[in-house]
Parts: C-alpha cells; sequence; structure tokens
C-alpha cells in the first residue's frame, strides 16, 4: 500500500514557467497577498482613483493556484516562517560536476588571445544553468557578461537540443553581442557566424539552421507562441531595461525553456519590476562587485570627481523655487556652465584622452555640439537618432584614436556600448537615477593600455540658500551617498562660474 505525505501546501512544477499550488483556500488568500505589490505611481491610476482596482499587482491568483516558478525560494521562506509543511521540489537547483572542466576545454578567446574565464564568470554561468530559483544575475558593467552568456550559450548547445534566445535593449547591442560571441570563439571550430541570428529592425525572423539567435526584446516580444517553442535557453540582457510586460510577454511563451536568466549592472530599486523579475527568473545573485574588481587589477582604477559650480547669488535667487523641470532646464541652457563642461572635455582631449560629454536632452546636447565645435576638431554627437551603422562608426574612432570629444545621450550611451579607450566622462545632466550613475560609471571601466585610471566628473550646481536646496543639489546628495557606498574615491572641487 503506497502512503501518501500530505502537506499544508503541496507544489508541483507546471513547466517551465509555473509552479503549480494547491492548498487550503485560507492560505491561496494568505499567498495572494503575500506575493502582491503596488504598481509604481499607483495612487494616480484613473481605476484606483475610481475605487475599482487597488493598484496591486497579484503574482499568485487564487483562483489558478499558479505561481511563477522564480518565486519559489520566496514561497518556501514563506511556509517556513508561517510553520506550514511544504514539498520540496528536487530539480529546481541541480549541479554539474563536470561543468569546471568543460569550461577548461572550451577555447575561449578574445581579440585572438586565449582567455580563461574568472571564477565568478563561471559561478555566475552555473547559477544560469543549474539553479532556477536564483537566475538573475547582477554584475557590474565591465565583469564580462557576455562571456559568461557565451559560456551557458555553448552548454546548452553541447547538452541540449534547443537553441538560445538573447534578448537586448537596443539594435547597437544586437550587434555588440554578436561581435562578442564571435570574438570568443574566434579560434573553435564546433562555433561560428553560422551560428548566429540576429533580428532587429528590417531583418529576418527565420533563424533557418542558426543556433543562437540575438534580438532586441521589442522585436522578440511581438513573435507567435509557436515561435518560442524553438528554445531551451534564454538569456535576458540588461533586463532592467525592458518593460515587466515585455518581459512577462516573451517568458510566459517560453513554457519548455529550461534555462532562464536575466542579467543587469544593476536593477531597477523599484519593488513592483523586481518581484516580477524574480517571478520569471529567480532571485538575485551577485558574484561580485564594481570595487573587487577595481582592486583586484580586473577594471580600470576610477576616480570620481565631483565640480561644484558656484553660482553668483543673482542667480540663486531667481531659480529658487522653481519647479523641477524649470530648474533643469535654466541648469542646461546656461551658456556660462555649458562653456565651462567643454573646455574641460577640451583640456582632457587635448592630452590625447577620449572623453564623453553625457546629457539627456537633445536641446542641450547641440548646444554642446555647438560649443565644442568652436574649441575641438574632434567632437561627435550621438542620440537615439543616429544610424547604427553610424553609432559602430563612432565606437571604431574612438578605439583607433585619441583626443575625441563624444556628445553622447544618456539614452544610448549609459547601457551596453563598449568602448576601451575611454579616459572619462562629464555628466552634465543632474541626473538621480542610481541605475543610470552606476551603468555610466561602467562605461569608462574597461581597460585600455593608454590608461592607468577613469575619471567622471559629476557636475554638480551648488544652488542654495539658507536652508533652501534646489532640486539638483538634493539629486548630488543622494549621488555622494552612492559613491560612498559603493566605496568609490571621489572628490570634490569647487569652481566659481
Amino acid at each position: 500500500m503506497v502512503e501518501f505525505i500530505m502537506f499544508d501546501v503541496n507544489v508541483e512544477k507546471l513547466n517551465d514557467v509555473w509552479l503549480q499550488i494547491t492548498t487550503s483556500q485560507s492560505i491561496k488568500m494568505e499567498l495572494s497577498d503575500h506575493f502582491a505589490f503596488h504598481v509604481d505611481g499607483y495612487k494616480f491610476h484613473p481605476k484606483v482613483k475610481q475605487r475599482i482596482w487597488d493598484g496591486k499587482i497579484r503574482l499568485f491568483q487564487a483562483y489558478t493556484g499558479l505561481l511563477p516558478i522564480g518565486l519559489y525560494a520566496h514561497l518556501l521562506k514563506y511556509c517556513n516562517l508561517c510553520e506550514y509543511t511544504i514539498n520540496a521540489i528536487p530539480d529546481l537547483n541541480l549541479k554539474d560536476p563536470n561543468f569546471d572542466k568543460w569550461v577548461d576545454g572550451l577555447p575561449i578567446t578574445t581579440n585572438g588571445e586565449i582567455i580563461k574565464p574568472r571564477d565568478y564568470q563561471i559561478n555566475s554561468a552555473k547559477r544560469m544553468i543549474f539553479n532556477k530559483s536564483q537566475g538573475l544575475i547582477e554584475c557590474p558593467t565591465s565583469s564580462g557578461k557576455s562571456l559568461m552568456q557565451y559560456l551557458v550559450s555553448r552548454w546548452t548547445l553541447n547538452n541540449l537540443s534547443g537553441k538560445v534566445l538573447i534578448t537586448v535593449p537596443t539594435k547597437d547591442l544586437v550587434v555588440q553581442m554578436r561581435g562578442d560571441l564571435l570574438d570568443y570563439s574566434s579560434t573553435d571550430d564546433d562555433f561560428g557566424s553560422d551560428d548566429i541570428h540576429i533580428i532587429m529592425g528590417g531583418k529576418e525572423k527565420d533563424s533557418g539552421d542558426a543556433r543562437v539567435v540575438i534580438s532586441t526584446w521589442q522585436s522578440v516580444c511581438k513573435m507567435p507562441k509557436e515561435w518560442f517553442a524553438q528554445f531551451d535557453c534564454y538569456m535576458a540582457d540588461e533586463a532592467h531595461t525592458a518593460t515587466a510586460k515585455n518581459i512577462t510577454t516573451i517568458v510566459q511563451n517560453l513554457v519548455k525553456c529550461p534555462i532562464k536568466a536575466g542579467l543587469s549592472g544593476t536593477f531597477k530599486e523599484s519593488q513592483s519590476h523586481l518581484l516580477a523579475l524574480v517571478g520569471h527568473f529567480g532571485a538575485v545573485y551577485k558574484p561580485v562587485t564594481t570595487r573587487e574588481l577595481i582592486d583586484s587589477g580586473t577594471v580600470s582604477q576610477l576616480k570620481v570627481r565631483t565640480v561644484l559650480l558656484q553660482y553668483p547669488e543673482k542667480d540663486i535667487m531667481e531659480r529658487k523655487g522653481l519647479p523641477y523641470q524649470t530648474e533643469i532646464a535654466t541648469l542646461t541652457s546656461d551658456v556660462r556652465r555649458n562653456i565651462k563642461c567643454c573646455k574641460l572635455a577640451k583640456s582632457i582631449a587635448d592630452k590625447g584622452k577620449n572623453v564623453v560629454i553625457m546629457y539627456k536632452h537633445i536641446k542641450h546636447g547641440n548646444e554642446l555640439k555647438k560649443i565644442c565645435d568652436k574649441i575641438h576638431d574632434k567632437v561627435y554627437i550621438t542620440n537615439g537618432s543616429t544610424d547604427v551603422d553610424d553609432r559602430n562608426n563612432l565606437r571604431a574612432i574612438a578605439e583607433a584614436e585619441g583626443g575625441v570629444i563624444i556628445i553622447a545621450s544618456t539614452g544610448v550611451f549609459s547601457t551596453g556600448v563598449n568602448i576601451k579607450r575611454l579616459h572619462a566622462i562629464i555628466m552634465t545632466h543632474p541626473m538621480k537615477s542610481k541605475i543610470i550613475i552606476l551603468q555610466t560609471i561602467g562605461r569608462i571601466l574597461r581597460k585600455h593600455g593608454s590608461k592607468s585610471q577613469a575619471v567622471f566628473y559629476d557636475i554638480v550646481d551648488d544652488l542654495r540658500w539658507k536652508k533652501w536646496k534646489s532640486y539638483s543639489l538634493k539629486h548630488a546628495v543622494d549621488r555622494i551617498k552612492l559613491y560612498n557606498s559603493q566605496e568609490f574615491d571621489y572628490s570634490i572641487t569647487k569652481v566659481k562660474l
């Protein structure tokens, strides 16, 4: 006679997306409340104002009993806290004792030179392949996320029958990822350009015999459900940039895809966005910090220089109490401020170094370009409207030459762009986003023979009067707290306008 063990909560793996929960109705309601969160800005949603919705997204639906598979570890913790018995699912955290040996036998190169993946890169690849409950990899820029994805891709192709899907946020990164994978496999006869198919604007959606598909997530989320059946592995690079809706659309179509992972240098602090990602990929794993990469010599030494602009009292009084958008507009249109930033860029470029001036709004970028054109001869501008080929040409110019000033929008340049011969960045927009700041700093950390130290210039506007402080100054204080938390070496220099 077979003995059945009854649990308070019974959980079963339905497929590679969902867990099926069987329990009492009261516990179902508890789980529904536990796995719920308010959407960002819910108080302003019309349905919330009309009191027909509470503004919450519920990841566990009591009437279906379905829970995203990535929340399994959270489910175990909750049941343990409430002293509910729950059965275990053994195949969500597997091990492969031969993985390290397999990596040692894989010919991996960069620029034609044989390299060996670092321990944290190998450990991250293991998490993505074998641990279904911890597949969000938060790894700093310049830590080699593309190499991690290459390892996972090659293991999948060697051990499973399906293809690999990699999504990135922009067309530039589609091309860059393809280039990285081909660089790593330059001496490997078992993997080449025919194995990679790219999908972006105007490109054929049918991947044919190619075993790895690289696409913008915007293109993939429009594909029919049947199209996703060909994949055994999905990796979302720069996962923080994808909307929850689009990632959900992609992941929920991959019901028979055992390997799923999301990668980013920094995930959004928004609970709603992070919990949704955890539901799809599992908990966050942080294998290494920027400070550890700097100390080990893996990336360049970093200096953060806060340039504190001192304004005349007349300017401060004129801007005192302005709404946020108006304040920012007055700062980015200030001719004296823009000239100061451009002269700083020129002083760096005149030493044969490459520097990027970061801006947010097109009008501001164009003003900076006009000023720089008058004082320097190698000046380029790039933003969202710049053609992909032109951006790639600009990247090639910066790698080949010194003394280049690049004026780049934060939307284009803060994520994923890889230029090793980049010495300094000047942030001219008063940013408050932790993600953009850290991603932008990451752009200058890649090592190059022409630099011993990377410098990030943070332009801060000292607008305060008695107890009043401007929005931009408050944001600057938050950035300094961020530099401290990351253990960055920073200094503050006062400069009069």
